[in-house]
């Protein structure tokens, strides 16, 4: 039994990849033929952090399915830590649901209440719970509902679920979901300024800072975090969220050139990878980096995946139409939120997208 733990240890040791996440796939279902439940549920784990890093949404759901079975039927031959990692474990989950519309609401609800019941029947601190439902709220559109939870986490004691760098990027983002961004520059000043790091981050605080920097005129601390992300979104373009906003950001400060790499880059993984929210994300992106060439020129030159259904071989589009199917296409994903969250939240934040065009870079003011 100690070989086949060895092999699943070997197994996430190697590069991400999706050799990666088949193996280990195949080796929790050797565990769990074996009928070793602990074993069972360490391929499993090991499985749904491999699939993380490629951003497997669907995978990463199925094996916590996979999971929450295996811990129902053998609760009892299960250690207690590894029934906490499955409640957090949970708490990760409620993150990656809020992402699909087809999922109901009442579906999310179920999940959180059954995820708030382990985590109270472990004597586990909800914070961190909490504020994955704050963040499903603000997601949603339910400011007022968001307002008051984040009202109510300001009253507790923070947990230490997560890792630190991870912590301080998700109170950064309530905050400049609260529209205080000068207190979510401050929050981030431990990931931007002092090193705090982790897998994610800091590339994620740059992604979110760069706009709100810019918008206070500090061009030069708004470039440097985008030169950083640039870099980290070329080299892992699964990774949307962090493309989407570097082309963005480059739209604003005219590095069209920049845009068009990331966008090359990442759209394979937008169109095939991704959540509807990520792919939401990413095309809105595009958009926002089209509407800003096209004030210059009607037609741009993109190497695009054949299989996009646009796609041409001599790599030049005319612009009016490429951006016709990108706002198609998120237009559509914003429905399926809508009506999911009863309102128009996703389709007002499409609809006001290319207002950051607005803002007017520091060398031409």
């Amino acid at each position: 039994m100690s070989e086949l733990r060895a092999a699943i240890d070997a197994a996430y040791a190697m590069p991400a990849s999706l050799a990666q996440v088949e193996a280990l796939d195949l080796l929790a279902r050797q565990a769990e033929q074996r009928n070793d439940p602990e074993l069972t549920m360490h391929g499993l784990f090991s499985l749904y952090y491999a699939a993380f890093k490629m951003m497997l949404v669907e995978r990463m759901l199925a094996t916590y399915t996979a999971m929450r079975g295996t811990f129902d039927r053998h609760a009892a031959r299960l250690s207690p830590e590894t029934a906490v990692n499955v409640a957090h474990l949970g708490m990760h989950a409620l993150y990656l649901v809020d992402g699909i519309p087809e999922i109901s609401r009442a579906k999310i609800d179920e999940l959180y209440q059954d995820v708030d019941r382990a985590y109270v029947a472990h004597g586990l601190s909800r914070y961190s719970l909490l504020a994955a439902r704050l963040s499903s709220y603000f997601s949603a559109g339910y400011l007022e509902r968001a307002r008051a939870l984040y009202a109510e986490l300001t009253t507790m004691t923070a947990d230490d679920e997560g890792c630190e760098a991870c912590q301080i990027s998700r109170r950064a983002w309530f905050l400049l979901e609260l529209e205080r961004p000068d207190e979510a520059i401050e929050a981030s000043q431990p990931i931007v300024a002092r090193g705090v790091k982790c897998e994610s981050q800091p590339a994620g605080s740059w992604a979110s800072l760069m706009i709100p920097h810019a918008r206070r005129g500090e061009w030069q601390i708004a470039r440097s975090y985008h030169a950083r992300l640039h870099r980290v979104a070329l080299a892992r373009p699964t990774w949307v969220h962090n493309a989407g906003a570097s082309a963005k950001f480059a739209a604003i400060d005219r590095a069209y050139a920049k845009g068009k790499n990331v966008i090359e880059r990442a759209l394979p993984h937008a169109l095939n990878d991704a959540t509807k929210a990520g792919r939401f994300g990413f095309f809105t992106a595009v958009i926002v980096w089209l509407d800003a060439v096209a004030r210059e020129r009607s037609t741009v030159t993109l190497a695009l995946p054949p299989t996009f259904s646009l796609y041409d071989p001599s790599g030049r589009y005319a612009i009016a139409p490429l951006r016709a199917w990108f706002a198609d296409a998120a237009e559509q994903i914003a429905g399926l939120f809508d009506r999911r969250n009863g309102n128009t939240y996703w389709a007002d934040e499409l609809a006001k997208a290319s207002d950051v065009l607005e803002l007017v870079p520091e060398r031409d003011a």
